[in-house]
Formats: C-alpha cells, structure tokens, sequence
C-alpha cells in the first residue's frame, strides 16, 4: 500500500472551491494599530516607546489617560463588629479549645492596636509634611518677592539712566547747533561791518 501524504508532499489541496476564510476580524483600534506597525521594525523596548509616543503625537487632542499612584489603605480592623460566639459562665471549666479562642481575641486586639498607632503615624508624619511644606512656600515666596523687587529697581534705574542719557544728549545736540550758528553770526556780523566801512 502507498503512501497518500507523500503526494501531497505538505501543501493544501488545489480544488478551486476550497478557499481559505479568515472569519476573525479586527476591530478598527486594531487595525490602526497595526496599520502603524506595519512598516516599522520592532528591535526592542526603545522601538515600542517610539513608536507609542508617534501614535499618541499623531492626535494631540485627544485626551491621554494618566494613572494616579494609588496610596495604600490602612485595613480597620473595627469596620466589622466582633462577635463573641462563645460565651463562657461563672461554672464553666476551660475546655481544649479555649486557649484558641483566647489566641483569636489577641491577635485581634494586636491588630486593632497596631491599626490605631499606624493612624496616629500617619497623622504626624502628614502634619509634619504640611508644617514644612508651609515653611518651604513662605520662604521661596519671600525669596522671590525680593527678587523681583530688586528687578523692579534695577529697571527702573536703567530707565531712569537712560532717560537722562536722552536728556544730555539733546542738550549737547542743542548746543553743538547753537555754537555752530554763532561763528556765522559773527561772520556776517563782520561781513556787514566791512561793508558799512567802505561805503
């Protein structure tokens, strides 16, 4: 007996009515997505930053979702009441599973403490943090308001400066003009002098 796969050495079958259909489809965030990939060779992470970057560049309006560190949550142990399912009379011996009991309560009342001091913790180190943010901003804005003080003045000096440059040298320009005229003056002075003399 032969045998049949050694015909067909590996490929489909070439009858015209077998089509091979892709029922999937993606959706289109999908293709968009890999319509920007199409081209471009992904080497390694710097690749992938770059090529997300391009796509989030390509639509600044559209608005970017930025992740909020969230802060740990202290669990409180008082949110659930306690029960005491066991209750013990005057009469009643301590039986085997009395101690586990005791143990039960314990831990729970280790955490209850444990949960108030944490709290107190947090709050002071908050308070702290508030005092010398506090501090922080009064000085930087101390600082600043003298900066900009001392900017004021200094602009105002070389305005003022300036002004009187402007002021001193109109007053040459002036006269420079005046002690320019006055050798014509006198030259058409004498001019007219001569003139009078020899008539």
């Amino acid at each position: 007996m032969t045998d049949l796969f050694k015909e067909r050495s590996g490929k489909l079958p070439t009858n015209p009515g077998f089509v091979i259909r892709n029922e999937w489809k993606k959706s289109k965030k999908a293709e968009e997505k890999s319509e920007g990939l199409a081209g471009k060779k992904i080497r390694g992470y710097t690749d992938l930053q770059k090529n997300r970057i391009e796509r989030l560049m390509a639509d600044p309006e559209k608005p970017v979702h930025i992740p909020q560190a969230r802060e740990w949550k202290l669990k409180d142990p008082d949110a659930l009441g306690e029960y005491v399912r066991n209750v013990m009379g005057s009469s009643a011996g301590a039986g085997s599973g009395d101690f586990h009991i005791y143990r039960g309560i314990r831990r729970r009342e280790n955490q209850r403490e444990g949960f108030r001091r944490a709290m107190a913790e947090k709050e002071k180190n908050k308070k702290e943090f508030e005092e010398w943010h506090e501090q922080t901003r009064a000085a930087e804005a101390e600082k600043t308001s003298k900066k900009a003080a001392k900017r004021k003045k200094q602009k105002e000096a070389k305005k003022r400066a300036m002004e009187e440059a402007k002021a001193k040298k109109a007053k040459t320009d002036k006269n420079r003009a005046s002690s320019s005229k006055k050798p014509e003056d006198e030259q058409d002075q004498s001019d007219d002098d001569k003139s009078e003399e020899e008539s």
